[in-house]
């Protein structure tokens, strides 16, 4: 359940953050107003289900992920890439496992369907257009072994389109 704030008139996607749906304009604009600085040591902070995460996947996602679900249980969720229980396994601290950059939004059907699959099996079902629209860093060959080089090079990209949105709102 959640509540709709700033409801736009315009066909905008919006943003679910905290349970409290806004007008993706209006996050928008105050997030990337000249008065807000978003840092790269803000967004090394955020991690699975905070209170930022969902703001900052919602700006990510913007015209991926449905906003406006015919039925409330399709509402976005969020999702490890890398499954909890493979990084478990092989002893990956759960800060590390829960970082911002190991979580892609998805509906709950894609969610569900992924469950707790290893990720070199989910990775086999995903498009070259998934990859790209998860920030799926390109190149590399990513298993459990190299997880944390995952995590930094997928950083990198978040990083730049945020960069990117911020640097295009800016006058």
């Amino acid at each position: 359940p959640y509540t709709t704030l700033f409801r736009s008139k315009s066909s905008a996607p919006n943003v679910i953050f905290q349970n409290v749906m806004f007008c993706y304009g209006t996050v928008y604009d105050i997030l990337f107003s000249s008065w807000v600085k978003v840092t790269a040591d803000d967004i090394d902070k955020i991690s699975y289900n905070s209170n930022n995460s969902y703001l900052v996947l919602s700006l990510i996602y913007k015209h991926s992920i449905n906003f406006q679900p015919s039925l409330r249980a399709n509402i976005p969720e969020q999702d490890h890439i890398f499954s909890q229980d493979e990084l478990k396994q092989k002893g990956i601290s759960e800060r590390d496992i829960n970082l911002i950059y190991n979580i892609r939004y998805v509906g709950k059907a894609p969610n569900q369907s992924k469950s707790n699959k290893p990720y070199s099996e989910w990775l086999k079902t995903q498009t070259q257009i998934d990859k790209e629209m998860h920030l799926i860093p390109p190149a590399r060959s990513w298993t459990i072994n190299n997880y944390m080089d995952f995590i930094s090079d997928r950083r990198i990209m978040i990083l730049k389109t945020l960069n990117y949105l911020q640097e295009k709102q800016s006058p």
